[in-house]
């Protein structure tokens, strides 16, 4: 195992338990979302990390936060496993772009942001056609 890597496999662990944590506030949020006639999606977002075709800045980016990159490749794996619903997992939506979409290895730029709102509207107008609360 690389260097590091026991780390990153801790706090991925960490960084899922918090969401798997807050699960509880998630269903709540749904009840509300039920009980007001709201379907509520919850997205797991793009990462740096897994993108395909890195341009030299986010290139510059990954090898600045390797541990982090570890961990965010780990967590996304944890994050698959939760029960169906609990995250719209559009993880891999910027993985084949080509073009920069990160202004460091969390932040996304204007086009980048735009890519993930349209992917999520999707979802927003689909809840709203069907009228459904729940995923």
């Amino acid at each position: 195992m690389p260097a590091g890597d026991e780390e990153a496999d801790r706090i991925a662990a960490d960084v899922v338990a918090a969401y798997i944590a807050n699960i509880a506030n998630v269903e709540l949020v749904q009840r509300l979302g039920a009980a007001y006639g709201v379907r509520v999606l919850n997205y797991w977002q793009p990462s740096i990390f897994t993108k395909q075709h890195p341009i030299a800045y986010e290139t510059r980016q990954i090898r600045y936060a390797d541990v982090i990159g570890r961990m965010y490749q780990k967590a996304n794996l944890r994050i698959a496993e939760l029960p169906e619903g609990r995250f719209m997992d559009i993880g891999g939506l910027l993985d084949r772009r080509e073009e920069g979409l990160f202004i460091d290895w969390c932040h996304l730029t204007e086009k980048g942001n735009e890519q993930i709102a349209r992917r999520m509207m999707v979802e927003v107008l689909q809840a709203q056609t069907d009228g459904r609360s729940q995923p």
